[in-house]
């Protein structure tokens, strides 16, 4: 999630982040990014681990990443934090995203809470990181517009080359599936959209 905001603020845009972090060391490196177009209110919760993940290069070469997370649910009081929070500010903003890692934000049940209190907008983008579990999408089903990769998408096969596309009738959502080296391609409904990968030197996948 903070990956997409630093994109976004490099865009020109105005961002809320709301995340969760854990009472530890590993907090302070978030806490202390500041920036007049970014709103991060810190929510912490008691006994959590801030998750960390930590890449080694040598070069333009990674040699080795460690990732330590905490994939529990975060608890109810937080989530009625977040809540009371979506609530008080819903009406300031654009666009909503949902950052779905998979290290336990966003369960089933605080995603449906979600649902009634953005009240219907139409404007919520939804990007979901689930390799081997095609389930999760459900949860998201009738948002604006879905993103995945090239490999979630095949777990409903997915070619990026059909004129049509099965998944916007599956998830009820637009759908747009990223390529890597080639792209990426939009289903938004009878329509579809291709736009070319810019050329680059890759030094890492992520982002």
């Amino acid at each position: 999630a903070g990956n997409v905001a630093e994109n976004l603020l490099a865009l020109g845009a105005r961002v809320s982040l709301l995340g969760v972090l854990g009472n530890d060391v590993a907090a302070e490196v978030y806490t202390k990014r500041t920036c007049p177009s970014l709103d991060f209110p810190v929510l912490v919760e008691e006994g959590r681990q801030t998750n960390l993940k930590t890449r080694y290069y040598n070069g333009l070469k990674r040699v080795f990443a460690i990732d330590q997370t905490d994939s529990r649910h975060i608890n109810e009081a937080t989530e009625n934090k977040i809540i009371k929070f979506v609530k008080d500010r819903i009406s300031d903003y654009e666009a909503v995203i949902f950052q779905d890692q998979g290290h336990g934000f966003f369960s089933d049940g605080f995603v449906c809470r979600l649902r009634e209190t953005i009240n219907g907008r139409n404007d919520v983008l939804v990007n979901v990181q689930a390799p081997s579990d095609a389930s999760k999408y459900q949860a998201y089903r009738g948002l604006h517009t879905i993103f995945m990769n090239q490999t979630e998408a095949k777990a409903f096969d997915f070619d990026h080359r059909d004129v049509e596309c099965k998944l916007t009738d599956l998830v009820k959502s637009d759908v747009c599936v990223t390529l890597g080296k080639e792209g990426a391609v939009l289903f938004r409904k009878i329509h579809r959209y291709y736009v070319p990968a810019n050329s680059v030197t890759s030094v890492d996948s992520c982002g």
